[in-house]
Parts: C-alpha cells; sequence; structure tokens
C-alpha cells in the first residue's frame, strides 16, 4: 500500500508552494522534536525556508476536505497551510510536515493565507502542553517570525508555524471525497487511512466498519482526556477533527480554571455548541457525520450500511460513559464502576460549580494538597460527599491531575512579551514549566492567577 498522500487520486489536493519570507527568522525550535527524525534533513528544509528559497526536496500541496462548521456544511481546503513532507520517526511511524500561515492556495476562499505570530505562538504553547500532559496532539516544531506586518485587529506581527502530526486526515476529508460521484476516491482514502493509521482493519472481516469503529475508540479516549484536564478546544467542527485521533488545529482552544460545565472562551462560538461538557455529543455527531460518509464502503446496500453504522454510533454513549467514569475515578483515587458511583462523581461536579472551585487545583486539594481558589469544604454538601469516600475500592493513579496547566492569564502575558515586548526569556521560561505538568515546584509562579481574569476572558481563532 503506498504511504504517500501525494500518492493518493489527485482530487484530494493541489500542488501549492508557501509564500517566500525573505526576512524571516527562527523564534522558537524544539530541538527535542527534531531528535525523533533521525534521517530528516531538518536543517536543510528550514535553510530553504528561511532564506526564502522554493527549491523544496519534496513537491508541497495543500490538502482538499470539506467539514460541518458549527453545524453547516462547507467545501473547505488548506487556505493558509501546506502539506511539504512526511518524515519517517525513530519509531517507524510517518508524520507530515505541515507550515500554517504559508500563504494563499487555491482553498484560500480570498483570504491572504497567513497567521499572526501571537496565534502560531499560541498553537506552540498549546500543543506543546498538551503533549506534555500526556495526550495525543500536533507537535510543534519551529515558529518562525516572518519579518512582516498582516492586517488584523490593525497591523501585526507575521508568524509561521511548522508541525508535525501523524497524518492530517480529518473527518471532512471524507466528507469531501465522498462528495465525488465515483467512489474510488473514497476507497483510496479509507485504505490509505487504514494502511497509515489502522492497519488491524484490512483483515477485519468488514474493514471499514472496523475503520469506523476504530475511529470512534480513538475520539473516545482523546475527549476524555481534554476533560481530564479540563481543556476545551473551542471550534470542534469536523474539518478539526483528526482521523488519527490527535488534537489538531489550535484556535480558539483554552484551559478552564473554575468549573462550570458551560465554560466556552472562544469569541466566534456564541451559541456555546462546543463548551465544556458539550465536547463529548459533539464528537458524536461528528463521529456520525463521518460514519455517513463512509456508508458506501461498508455495505452495497445504502439501508444495510445506515442500519451497521448508526450500532456504531449508538454505542457512544455507553463507552463514553465508561471511559469518563473511569478517567474520574483515577483522578480521584478510587473505582467507580456503578451508578452510585457515577452519582458520587457528579455531586463533586455539582459542589465545584456551586462553590466556583478551580477545576485543577480541586482535584490537587482532594489529594491532601493545600491549594488556592479551592472552596469545597465551605459546602455544607461536601462533608457527606467525603465520607462516602470510603465506600469505594482504592486505586493507584499516575499522571492524572496535574499541578500546573497553561493558564489563560500567563498565556496572554507570556505572548503579550515575546511579541510586543521581544521578551523571550518568559516564553522560554514557561514552555519549560509546561514541559512537566505533573510535578510540584517550590515557589511556582506559573501556577499563581487571578480567575477573576476569566469573567471576560475571550479567545480569537487570530490566523
Amino acid at each position: 500500500m503506498k504511504l504517500k498522500y501525494a500518492q493518493l487520486p489527485e482530487e484530494l489536493y493541489t500542488n501549492a508552494f508557501p509564500d517566500i519570507f525573505e526576512k524571516s527568522y527562527v523564534v522558537f525550535w524544539n530541538e527535542k522534536l527534531t531528535n525523533t527524525f533521525p534521517d530528516a534533513c531538518i536543517a536543510e528544509e528550514f535553510e530553504r525556508l528561511v532564506n526564502g528559497s522554493d527549491q523544496w526536496s519534496k513537491q508541497p500541496l495543500a490538502m482538499a476536505y470539506a467539514g460541518h462548521q458549527f453545524g453547516h456544511f462547507n467545501i473547505l481546503g488548506d487556505g493558509r497551510a501546506v502539506l511539504v513532507d512526511e518524515w519517517k520517526s525513530s519509531e517507524g511511524f510517518l508524520h507530515d510536515v505541515h507550515l500554517k500561515g504559508s500563504g494563499a492556495t487555491p482553498y484560500s476562499r480570498r483570504g491572504d493565507g497567513r497567521a499572526t505570530l501571537k496565534a502560531m505562538l499560541r498553537e506552540a504553547i498549546m500543543s506543546e502542553a498538551i503533549h506534555a500532559l500526556q495526550i495525543p496532539t500536533t507537535r510543534t516544531l519551529a515558529v518562525l517570525n516572518t519579518g512582516d506586518q498582516i492586517h488584523r485587529n490593525g497591523m501585526e506581527k507575521g508568524g509561521l508555524l511548522a508541525r508535525v502530526a501523524a497524518s492530517h486526515l480529518r473527518v471532512g476529508t471524507f466528507e469531501y471525497a465522498s462528495t465525488h460521484e465515483s467512489e474510488d476516491v473514497l476507497k483510496a482514502l479509507a485504505d490509505y487511512t487504514i494502511a497509515r493509521h489502522y492497519p488491524q482493519c484490512a483483515s477485519a472481516e468488514n474493514p471499514y466498519l472496523s475503520l469506523l469503529k476504530e475511529i470512534v475508540r480513538v475520539q473516545i479516549d482523546l475527549i476524555v482526556n481534554w476533560m481530564r484536564v479540563g481543556f476545551i478546544h473551542g471550534v470542534m467542527n469536523t474539518d478539526n477533527m483528526s482521523i488519527s485521533g490527535e488534537t489538531i488545529d489550535y484556535g480558539p482552544c483554552a484551559f478552564m480554571n473554575v468549573y462550570d460545565p458551560k465554560t466556552c472562551f472562544s469569541s466566534i462560538d456564541t451559541a456555546k455548541r462546543y463548551a465544556f461538557t458539550s465536547q463529548p455529543g459533539i464528537a458524536q455527531w461528528n463521529l456520525w457525520v463521518f460514519a455517513n460518509s463512509l456508508m458506501p464502503l461498508i455495505h452495497e446496500n445504502p439501508k444495510v450500511a445506515k442500519e451497521m453504522a448508526l450500532e456504531v454510533i449508538e454505542e457512544f454513549p455507553a463507552q463514553f460513559g465508561a471511559a469518563y467514569y473511569k478517567m474520574m475515578g483515577q483522578k480521584l483515587g478510587v473505582e467507580i464502576n456503578t451508578q452510585e458511583g457515577r452519582e458520587w462523581v457528579e455531586e463533586l461536579l455539582s459542589i465545584m460549580q456551586e462553590t466556583h472551585s478551580d477545576y485543577t487545583n480541586s482535584f490537587l486539594f482532594l489529594e491532601g494538597k493545600e491549594m488556592s481558589e479551592v472552596y469545597l469544604a465551605s459546602n455544607p454538601r461536601f462533608e457527606l460527599w467525603s465520607a462516602q469516600r470510603n465506600d469505594f475500592n482504592k486505586i493507584e493513579k499516575e499522571n492524572v491531575n496535574p499541578v500546573v496547566i497553561p493558564r489563560n492569564e500567563w498565556v496572554e502575558r507570556v505572548l503579550a512579551e515575546a511579541v510586543d515586548n521581544d521578551n523571550w526569556e518568559l516564553f522560554q521560561s514557561y514552555i519549560d514549566r509546561l514541559k512537566n505538568p505533573y510535578e510540584s515546584q517550590s515557589e511556582d509562579v506559573f501556577s499563581i492567577f487571578n480567575p477573576k481574569n476569566d469573567l471576560s476572558f475571550k479567545t480569537f481563532c487570530g490566523t
């Protein structure tokens, strides 16, 4: 099976070179990540980029895809990004090398294809933090200041992000492939996905139904992990949902401080479609869209295909619930496998919401640590809840409750210092601290924050 994306049907991409940025220079370089690709000509590729050369070792391309954006279908594609290469890691896995903010492509829809430096650095912070929190994600290889100004909120510094991913296949890629009259494009994409990500499906009785089940599984694992650490993606459109199960496309994302299930920071999500506890339901909705795209391959009879796909998707709530409450039990150090246990967890969350307690610090407090911004004990219901903890079997837990997360206040402060004041010392210190999120540190300045700042805090795509 051919594993290069450029060997797929030409309907799925268009050749496109990145813009030449003659005044660009590197402001963030992920040395440790580059070392995981021993055979890649990383230095040479970035010398071409920084020096403004259009001579790439491979033909760059922009990937075509569609997507439901806030529930509405659109034909999309890489409008500000290009795939420049595919590198094999030291573990033998193929990874896409992608440039974001690299200029207009045939899919730009009248946009300039550029990105702000602040937005690209924000993705670097968030993606590396998510990786350190042991959650699947695209990774930031480098960020460049392009040396020019672009028009967003006034004139802003331009930025370019180089990232790697298991792949950039999306639910929207399958949506796009399914719009073609011939099933050959869809089949080629599905076979490519199986060969690259889920080779075990190839030998299944129904490989494409097996593929659907695998993607449901990895998406459940991903969303459960997001909710473990209070992460809100912010724009869970189908074109931002990775087939590999990685966190992808960091736009208006943020971490929740004070617990509120309806927390939503995105300035464009006015209906709170992608709020914190709405994420599982949206994941199921997206997976149904994926299943619809895949149906012609699942069975030749559309009615039978729908029944088979629907059976898989309808299992999502039960599968997610089992995984979610298992995770919550791990955060609390007990085994949660009964309805009574689930109700006990929900009672805790209710108390946290009522007392406006910090999500991250609450679980550290329950471990016995002295924490600020935790008001659980002030609630009369807490004493009874705490006493019931002895009703459950204790379990060992490790690397479940982070000590430090990218607090909104700190992310904005670090970005302002780096971009506006050219102070990179704080940026590097912050990145270094986020590399060890489960380790306590004495006098940890990055754990100090003002929760009131979140009352009016908004995130923006910024690209």
